[in-house]
């Protein structure tokens, strides 16, 4: 029968090989997280949904302008495909600039507290780019409009650590951060977009 031997490995030998360990996970890391950039023709079908799009507009720190407009079947849009989505646009302009910043304009006239709550938990956990701004126009009701306003008063620490949120009353406050060239016609402004094109 055969003997094993004893191998005495040193502390300098036994630190190498930890670092190539560490190195080794970082790069498998890594390789897990890097996916093949995202075509329009693969995810045709959820842009065509119109639960977010990228008009091409400019906020006034030149930021591009991400619009989540209403839409009644956003809170059914699973978080996984809001992200893919969002992975698409904010790589759009990325092909450009490498420091692309990103303002998100969420239309929330025509709902209610609870589902503004929901989709700003949504933009903090799948949002892939450098979010500078999230203006959101409030609900329109009255009771609505109070509910939000108490609402986001004690929920704002839930925000405003991961995102930089502004509530505003109507469409013409986003003229303080927007210009009205920029600006879709939906929300006043002269900027056209035509989704479907």
């Amino acid at each position: 029968m055969a003997s094993l031997q004893t191998i005495r490995i040193s502390a300098m030998e036994m630190e190498k090989y930890y670092s190539l360990q560490q190195a080794v996970s970082l790069l498998y890391t890594l390789l897990e997280k890097t996916t093949a950039p995202i075509c329009a023709k693969d995810i045709n079908d959820l842009l065509m949904k119109e639960f977010a799009f990228l008009s091409g507009g400019r906020g006034k720190d030149n930021d591009w302008i991400i619009t989540l407009p209403e839409n009644a079947t956003f809170n059914d849009v699973p978080e996984n495909v809001l992200e893919t989505v969002l992975t698409y646009l904010t790589s759009i302009p990325s092909k450009e600039d490498d420091d692309s910043k990103f303002i998100v304009i969420l239309d929330r006239r025509l709902d209610t507290w609870t589902s503004v709550k929901l989709t700003l938990q949504k933009l903090s956990h799948s949002f892939p780019g450098s979010l500078h701004l999230v203006l959101v126009l409030r609900p329109s009701g009255f009771f609505q409009r109070t509910f939000t306003d108490i609402g986001f008063r004690f929920s704002q620490e839930d925000f405003i650590l991961k995102l930089p949120v502004v509530m505003l009353s109507s469409a013409s406050d986003l003229l303080k951060y927007i210009d009205e060239t920029q600006l879709t016609t939906e929300f006043g402004g002269t900027f056209e977009y035509r989704h479907r094109d």
